[in-house]
């Protein structure tokens, strides 16, 4: 049994969804020079020439850029990308809140731009360096949830460097929440 794994997707749910394992996939893919091509041709070949569905053409197409060095880890088209996650002891209200104006400049040191808010559910911004967040809140038994997700970075050594921004971050808004 093929036990590979591209795009955090093993072998064995690659061939349940699309009827081919990784390495199968790979063959018909450099059979048809898919190095060649622009990461929207290669899905579009697997949904119009192949039938891949939607959402699968975007795994199989990420899982061969990475296994051909086109891509690396938490490498999008637009950039670079990390997520943050946590569960803490407050409610998605409170945590709503921690990042709305008013209370978000007595933990948050980065500048944000505010783009879109569904209360209690989600936030997304700017950066100035032109990166976007995303934050989603979610109920859970001892507190909420909060997942942060951060896109668009320019460098591949700016993932890690967020990851620790965000992680000390969240920190800092427990804290916050805590007072």
């Amino acid at each position: 049994m093929n036990t590979e794994a591209y795009n955090g997707i093993g072998s064995e749910a690659v061939i349940k969804a699309t009827g081919k394992d990784w390495a199968g996939w790979f063959s018909i893919l450099d059979a048809w020079q898919a190095t060649q091509h622009s990461h929207k041709e290669i899905a579009e070949y697997l949904h119009a020439e192949q039938g891949v569905a939607h959402w699968w053409c975007q795994m199989v197409t990420v899982g061969y850029e990475q296994a051909r060095g086109l891509r690396i880890r938490n490498q999008t088209a637009d950039g670079f990308e990390v997520s943050v996650t946590k569960v803490l002891p407050f409610t998605v209200g409170e945590l709503y809140s921690a990042w709305m104006e008013g209370n978000r400049d007595k933990w948050l040191d980065i500048p944000i731009t505010i783009t879109t808010a569904n209360e209690s559910k989600s936030v997304r911004a700017k950066l100035e360096d032109g990166s976007r967040i995303a934050i989603g809140f979610y109920p859970k038994k001892t507190g909420a949830q909060i997942a942060l997700g951060h896109e668009k970075m320019r460098e591949e050594a700016d993932i890690e460097k967020w990851r620790g921004i965000w992680k000390e971050s969240i920190g800092k808004m427990a804290s916050y929440l805590e007072k």
